[in-house]
């Protein structure tokens, strides 16, 4: 490829691999300037759907021009090869560890090119240092979005997906990329707080030596503080990264102009910081003892409102774990049908900002005839769902209570009677436990809960992927065949999107990623 030329662009030199491609300097021959030209591979050339991944890649890119994202010049084909002209940018990854300022001056930089990225509906989904670059002038910018995401998707410009299903690098991906649940926004915020971690300490916020331990520690340990490696970082910065490394998204920031705030306001000065002493002391004592009294009897509110004796107009976030519904028909080839409709509850109930959601992996754990108020206790929640599934030839019968979880008591039950290919039944289930709960939904939230049209083949092609991820999550897991009926899911409908997610967990697994 060196010394060929693509169009009007002459090819000088091979700068690495990226999410989709090889990515070369060039020399724009018209404008006289060089540039950098990412290429799909001619053993890929050949493929539709690889094809038209990649121009979905300019497409994301072309959605917005910030000075912390590489700018996408141009999309082209020449001589049967497809490639990006994009900005060549000089610099190296930012590598730690580094003072508070610095880490702060890097931080906000990624904070601003996230948000204006996910303001166009586009999720970057590999967020690492490898992909961020320092220029010489101090700027940041945020390279490959080749695993990027279309989430505000048309038909002309579909959800987008590496061609092996690929969705990120392990060490920087957020727990419920692992485990296989829907990401959203937040997931690029978890790699940014891991990103902000190895700024601050030189170290990732998990190290283990096999892949298995490592994504154990991701999905089940808690990171030690930054300041404990680097005493420079305060503890306000601390409190900041160990919030966008949590592994319930529902307790990280929840955008990335939130994490700009946080970041903002750090770098700004306004932390918790005593001011500068002064001499006049016994002045300031009537105010300080004021202070101190003020900052007492609010915590002493706080604490009553959380006890649930008071309110303050504003109704405090609920909070709701959904348990494993018991397979009624006794059947094991059911207990896909069982634990899919589980799963999906747990994925709609998520789509509401104002209500926290234990991820399955944890309450799908809980033994069942546990005392309600136990279980409560357990996974730190008010509410909890349960039910049953019994398919009787064609239907699936599904019955599902909300109950109290701290007396136990059922709040609202009902059953439904569906086919048990029905994608709608999970939906109607979350909309109920919303409207029992009375929690409001913005209009984007209610339009994230309306299912696909009930089409044959994507019904199959569910049905199929929902076995497979049964299979995956499986104690212990049976990865080979739920990889086997994942590709079988794949055959049946290749634009069915949640298909691509097993295959990348599998790479994964093997160590390529």
């Amino acid at each position: 490829m060196i010394g060929q030329t693509l169009g009007h662009y002459r090819v000088d030199e091979h700068l690495g691999a990226g999410g989709m491609g090889e990515v070369y300097k060039a020399r724009d021959t018209r404008l006289e300037r060089d540039v950098a030209l990412k290429v799909l591979p001619q053993a890929k050339s050949g493929e539709p759907i690889a094809r038209r991944r990649f121009r979905q890649e300019a497409l994301a890119l072309s959605r917005f021009n910030h000075p912390n994202i590489a700018t996408i010049h141009d999309y082209d084909s020449a001589d049967g090869t497809d490639f990006l002209v994009m900005e060549l940018v000089g610099g190296t990854p930012p590598a730690g560890p580094l003072s508070e300022k610095e880490v702060l001056t890097i931080g906000v930089q990624i904070a601003e090119g996230l948000a204006a990225a996910h303001g166009h509906g586009v999720l970057h989904r590999d967020l690492k240092p490898a992909n961020l670059a320092m220029t010489p002038d101090g700027r940041l910018k945020i390279l490959d979005f080749g695993l990027a995401l279309l989430v505000r998707t048309t038909e002309s410009s579909p959800t987008m997906l590496h061609e092996d299903g690929t969705a990120g690098t392990l060490a920087y991906m957020a727990p419920e990329q692992i485990d296989g649940v829907e990401s959203d926004e937040r997931a690029d915020i978890y790699a940014a707080g891991a990103i902000l971690y190895e700024l601050a300490t030189g170290r990732r916020p998990f190290i283990a030596p096999t892949t298995a331990r490592l994504m154990h520690s991701i999905l089940n340990e808690v990171p030690q503080p930054a300041s404990r490696f680097n005493p420079a970082i305060s503890s306000a910065l601390d409190a900041v990264i160990l919030k966008a490394l949590s592994k319930d998204p529902q307790q990280r920031q929840q955008s990335a102009t939130e994490l700009l705030l946080d970041l903002k306001r750090l770098s700004s000065g306004a932390t918790d910081r005593f001011p500068q002493p002064v001499v006049r002391k016994r002045r300031l004592m009537v105010p300080i003892i004021a202070a101190a009294a003020v900052a007492m009897i609010a915590a002493a509110l706080i604490f009553i409102q959380r006890r649930g004796v008071i309110t303050f107009g504003a109704r405090p976030q609920d909070s709701i774990a959904v348990l494993r519904f018991e397979n009624a028909s006794g059947n094991p080839d059911d207990d896909v049908l069982t634990h899919a409709i589980s799963t999906e509850i747990v994925l709609g109930l998520m789509k509401c900002s104002s209500l926290h959601v234990t991820n399955g992996s944890s309450s799908f754990l809980i033994k069942r005839g546990t005392a309600i108020p136990d279980v409560a206790r357990q996974l730190h929640v008010r509410k909890i769902v349960d039910g049953s599934v019994q398919r009787n030839g064609e239907s699936a019968l599904v019955a599902v209570r909300l109950l109290d979880g701290n007396t136990g008591n059922e709040m609202w039950s009902h059953s439904y009677e569906r086919p048990p290919d029905d994608l709608a039944v999970p939906v109607t289930i979350t909309r109920a436990i919303f409207d029992h709960l009375d929690v409001r939904l913005t209009s984007a939230e209610r339009q994230r809960l309306v299912p696909e049209p009930p089409q044959q083949r994507r019904a199959k092609a569910h049905e199929a992927y929902l076995k497979a991820r049964y299979l995956w999550q499986s104690r212990p897991p049976q990865l080979a065949k739920a990889k086997e009926v994942d590709e079988q899911a794949l055959a049946i409908d290749p634009t069915y999107a949640p298909t691509y997610v097993l295959p990348g967990q599998w790479s994964v697994m093997q160590g390529m990623f």
